[in-house]
């Protein structure tokens, strides 16, 4: 499977397509540094154990759920019962707060 870069004008034409064929090797350093080409001529891209380690990270917060579902059903019920109490000074305090946060940048 081979990719035509049509943008990269002011490279050989043989150089405007890449190879599909990726190797997946670790250095274990996490430094990035890919691992040369083989025989073929072939490029290769190299998959650091800092990279493998970041998706399988990204793929465990996708699980995580964004909010509080026991949290937002106790509101919930505190708002039906009529037994949900605001705290005008706490929610002042958080206002001032934010909008200082943002002045500030």
């Amino acid at each position: 499977m081979a990719i035509e870069i049509n943008t990269l004008s002011n490279l050989p034409s043989a150089a405007n397509t890449v190879s599909g064929q990726v190797a997946a090797t670790g250095s274990g350093s996490g430094g990035g540094t890919p691992a040369p080409a083989a025989g073929s001529g072939a490029d290769t891209v190299s998959i650091t154990s800092r990279s493998r380690r970041l998706q399988a990270l990204e793929s465990r917060l996708q699980q995580i759920p964004v909010t509080d579902a026991r949290r937002v059903d106790s509101i919930r019920q505190s708002l039906g019962s009529g037994g949900y109490q605001v705290d005008a000074a706490a929610v002042a305090d958080k206002l001032i707060q934010f909008e200082l946060a943002l002045a500030n940048g």
